[in-house]
């Protein structure tokens, strides 16, 4: 099971975990690959906002436009979102697969 967490914005609870969705989303809305995200807002952002849609068809009904208005009113769950892909980050660096292939 993938790991979440929950965040809320404006009395919703929204979840935020991985997903093929997501990912497919990013590249949709961006035009990159997902191994090509930038160290940027901008990418962060739209990252952010793709996992949200990916995860929460039914109750999150925001354009990327409106989400950033939005979430300029909770911008502590931009750093919680942050810190949510560190933690992840870090699992993929210390996983099994990750090892083999840095010794290849």
């Amino acid at each position: 099971m993938l790991d979440s967490i929950i965040i809320k914005i404006k009395d919703k609870e929204y979840i935020v975990k991985k997903s093929y969705r997501s990912l497919m989303l990013f590249e949709e809305m961006s035009g990159r690959n997902i191994d090509e995200l930038k160290d940027s807002v901008n990418d962060l952002m739209l990252l952010f906002y793709c996992i949200l849609k990916a995860n929460n068809r039914e109750i999150f009904q925001y354009s990327f436009d409106e989400f950033i208005d939005v979430i300029d009113e909770y911008p502590d769950n931009v750093e919680v979102f942050n810190n949510y892909l560190l933690g992840e980050a870090k699992k993929v660096e210390k996983s099994p697969t990750k090892k083999k292939q840095k010794n290849q």
